[in-house]
């Protein structure tokens, strides 16, 4: 079995991504499709179903019944049917880390929010491509690139672990031990002087941090950036090849303990690469998204981090 999803941004002004799924090679019979009840790193349930709006499905162009069976999950009656298309609107209007985005000025992608699964089969391959992009809007994902304009994952898990940013960015990049790493922060029209020394510090902790944990375990890095006082509802979240910053802060606030606040985080989210990512307590994978999942040792994960996180900048 693989998926293509779709992605539409043509509804900015109603904040509604336009979300379309082409199965192929599915078994016969019912299928049960599901949003995630939460997502990794963020500790908290989400009911992230709730953004989904008119699910439906086809099969050779007809309609099949859809029928939602708990607050999370609907069963498809495809019969025989081995391919078939799931379209639905997905809502977003918070720019957080855990959540999702889209309107005139940009359209950011937590993948747990807006892209369900289908129950028993989150290990299947995913492509992905987004249409109705306004012009001078750029694409910026951990995601694997395949060709222009084309991005793909193993499996669902990963699929949600690379957030999608998508707007009017300003990108720069770096490279340590041979690896790309790249910093897109959203255009919103603020002064962007500290920008190159965010990039030089944050090649600092970078290269700290590939010299103590003995190299680094991804192909590239990506920093997605959003410092906005009003825009950003707060948080910061680790991904396995890149973090999504959502910080309610300038990054040229006149206040010196500000920017050092960001560069901070950035730190911390980077360090959890190692700390939570590979090196992990039970409960935090593999992953449930069904319901809670319960750990005792998040005093681990995140104290650890954090006091590392500030010794990275040393």
């Amino acid at each position: 079995m693989k998926i293509h999803v779709q992605l539409s941004l043509a509804r900015r002004h109603l904040h509604l991504m336009g979300v379309e799924m082409r199965v192929s090679g599915a078994p016969k019979g019912d299928i049960v499709v599901a949003s995630p009840e939460w997502v990794p790193g963020h500790y908290a349930l989400m009911n992230n179903a709730r953004f989904v709006q008119d699910l439906r499905v086809d099969v050779r162009g007809e309609a099949v019944p859809v029928e939602k069976i708990d607050k999370q999950s609907w069963r498809v009656a495809k019969g025989d049917a081995t391919s078939f298309v799931i379209r639905y609107d997905a809502f977003g209007r918070t720019l957080s880390s855990a959540g999702s985005l889209i309107d005139d000025t940009q359209c950011h992608v937590n993948g747990g929010s807006v892209f369900v699964y289908l129950k028993g089969h989150r290990d299947v391959p995913y492509s992905l491509s987004v249409r109705d992009r306004p012009r001078g809007w750029d694409v910026a994902t951990g995601l694997e690139p395949v060709r222009a304009g084309r991005w793909s994952a193993p499996d669902y898990d990963e699929l949600i672990d690379c957030p999608i940013k998508i707007g009017r960015l300003h990108h720069r990049s770096f490279t340590v031990d041979g690896k790309p790493h790249h910093v897109v922060l959203t255009d919103t029209g603020d002064t962007v002087e500290r920008l190159p020394r965010f990039v030089r510090e944050t090649e600092a902790f970078v290269r700290y941090f590939a010299g103590l944990f003995g190299g680094l375990p991804y192909a590239s890095y990506w920093f997605l950036c959003d410092f906005h006082p009003t825009r950003c509802k707060g948080g910061a979240l680790e991904h396995r090849n890149s973090t999504h910053l959502a910080i309610p802060l300038r990054l040229d606030d006149e206040d010196e303990d500000a920017y050092l606040r960001i560069l901070a985080v950035a730190c911390h989210e980077y360090i959890h690469l190692w700390n939570v990512k590979r090196i992990r307590p039970c409960g935090c994978g593999p992953f449930d998204y069904t319901q809670e999942t319960s750990s005792t040792q998040l005093w681990a994960v995140e104290g650890f981090t954090d006091y590392y996180a500030w010794s990275g900048q040393r």
